[in-house]
């Protein structure tokens, strides 16, 4: 074998080392957030709090549809609701980004996240349709859909599934 081809092989070599490094480096990293942000949720009293108001007002008869109206927006439960839904909001749209391992949260909170989906449903369609956005809380909707079927929560760009 001769030196040039030597020397081929070697960057070569090199090459895949450094892109094994980086790609590692990254899974490591999003772990490291994904565990950090579900830390900060399970010590945090606002977002304790409001998943225990959640609940409460799950479990009445009337669910939380009542709490979409023009009527109650501005009221406290429906605050509580909303701050609720956009923690998983933006939990859904930081595994789309490659900020949360989709796999770890699926592990850890699927059926949370489920069952939240399933209770913030009435409420969900009932704020799109006074608002005329049927946009709203559509990424946590896909994530606990995709939960709901053992997916693990899909990354929207290509590449990233990679990195």
């Amino acid at each position: 074998m001769s030196e040039g081809a030597i020397a081929a092989l070697i960057a070569i070599l090199a090459t895949v080392i450094s892109v094994w490094g980086i790609i590692s480096q990254r899974q490591i990293t999003r772990r490291k957030s994904t565990l950090d942000l579900i830390a900060r949720l399970e010590s945090d009293r606002d977002i304790i709090k409001a998943k225990s108001e959640f609940l409460k007002l799950g479990n009445r008869p009337e669910g939380l549809a009542q709490w979409a109206s023009a009527d109650n927006k501005g009221s406290e439960e429906a605050q509580t609701i909303r701050l609720l839904l956009n923690q998983f909001e933006l939990v859904s749209i930081g595994i789309q980004k490659g900020v949360i391992d989709g796999d770890f949260w699926k592990l850890w909170y699927k059926s949370g996240t489920v069952r939240t989906w399933d209770d913030a449903e009435p409420f969900v369609k009932k704020l799109r349709e006074r608002t005329g956005n049927a946009m709203s809380y559509h990424e946590f909707e896909e994530l606990a859909k995709a939960l709901r079927q053992n997916k693990t929560p899909k990354r929207n760009w290509w590449l990233g599934r990679f990195f």
